[in-house]
């Protein structure tokens, strides 16, 4: 395997890590003085691991397969979730 390859592969995992991570915790502390940076980067890093949990779980408890559809489902909506509670959260705060 080529080093461009294995640099890109790990940069694109480590997106899709964290992206979705980034607003669900933004979605939880929604305001920029809740956490620092290193905070919500480990966070983030922790709460990206909610779509592959979520995946696991529903595969193994109602048999939702998990195939490219449900992956591209369940990464996007719980960024999509995260960022419109955020959006809402931000709103509501005033």
């Amino acid at each position: 395997m080529e080093t461009g390859a294995i640099v890109y592969t790990s940069v694109l995992l480590t997106l899709l890590v964290v992206i979705p991570g980034v607003a669900l915790s933004l979605a939880v502390f929604p305001r920029k003085e809740d956490l620092t940076t290193p905070e919500r980067f480990g966070l983030s890093i922790l709460l990206g691991l909610t779509p592959a949990l979520m995946l696991y779980f529903l595969d193994k408890n109602f048999g939702v397969l998990i195939t490219t559809a449900s992956s591209i489902l369940a990464y996007g909506g719980l960024t999509l979730g995260g960022l419109g509670v955020w959006r809402f959260r931000r709103s509501q705060a005033g």
